[in-house]
């Protein structure tokens, strides 16, 4: 998939956004993934469907450093956050609650909860660009095909 977000136009605003919004989503899940490869693997395999074995059109390897240094700007992103963005974060794609659920759980206004939403989702992309092209380029390699 590569970064094709970095390039400016409207695509790929768009693109960055949905990349951002599943690193959110899926934040918890990949960490549990490269923990589960331990600190003596260089590099993490993902399995085809069930676990079972690899389906040559979906596995691939990724460079742990590649996944942990991306884990590590979204991190390092959410804790520059105010405590309200960050409990939107967590409310929104921790607990995959709506908006207005979130609103009202936080006692805000639906539009209040989206505003920090995006704040959060740019902030994150700022992050982002810590990262380096190489290895975002290998994380989006490999995970780029869960983006929708």
């Amino acid at each position: 998939m590569g970064l094709f977000f970095i390039v400016g136009g409207c695509g790929a605003l768009s693109a960055l956004t949905r990349q951002v919004d599943w690193l959110l989503r899926s934040r918890r899940w990949l960490r549990q993934l490269g923990d589960a490869v331990g600190d003596g693997s260089r590099s993490i395999v993902l399995l085809g469907p069930g676990g079972g074995k690899p389906d040559p059109t979906m596995a691939a390897g990724v460079a742990r450093e590649a996944l942990s240094s991306v884990l590590d700007a979204v991190d390092r992103a959410l804790a520059q956050l105010p405590a309200e963005t960050r409990q939107v974060v967590r409310l929104r794609y921790d607990l995959e609650l709506p908006v207005k659920e979130v609103a009202r759980r936080s006692n805000m206004a639906p539009r209040t909860v989206a505003r920090r939403r995006d704040d959060a989702k740019a902030m994150v992309a700022r992050f982002l660009g810590t990262v380096g092209r190489q290895r975002l380029a290998r994380f989006w390699h490999v995970f780029g095909t869960f983006v929708a």
